[in-house]
């Protein structure tokens, strides 16, 4: 059976494959050009366009504690107890990169 969660303020619905799985984190931009939003779900963050709500790209991370977009929201830090990752988002295509960890 699948659960569906619904995200309010963005009046849009993701589809979850299991009863165990739960949103984890969430970051929204806070640049207005930018329009996004992250969300992370079972160890992988997924990156959505908030005025299209498209999802742009994903990618898998250990990130269980915290969620930060800092530099003009060009990068995003993600925190497990073992683990801290920082992954820079390239403009063109909006894929994202290890930049350092």
């Amino acid at each position: 059976m699948q659960d569906v969660k619904r995200i309010e303020i963005f009046e849009d619905e993701l589809i979850f494959s299991s009863d165990s799985t739960t949103i984890d984190l969430v970051e929204i931009s806070s640049e207005p050009h930018r329009n996004f939003f992250l969300v992370s779900i079972d160890k992988i963050v997924y990156k959505y366009d908030i005025v299209t709500k498209k999802l742009l790209f994903q990618f898998k991370t250990t990130a269980s504690l915290e969620m930060i977009l800092y530099d003009r929201d060009d990068k995003v830090c993600v925190a497990s107890p073992t683990m801290v990752r920082l992954w820079d988002f390239v403009e063109k295509g909006e894929d994202a990169e290890i930049w350092t960890s």
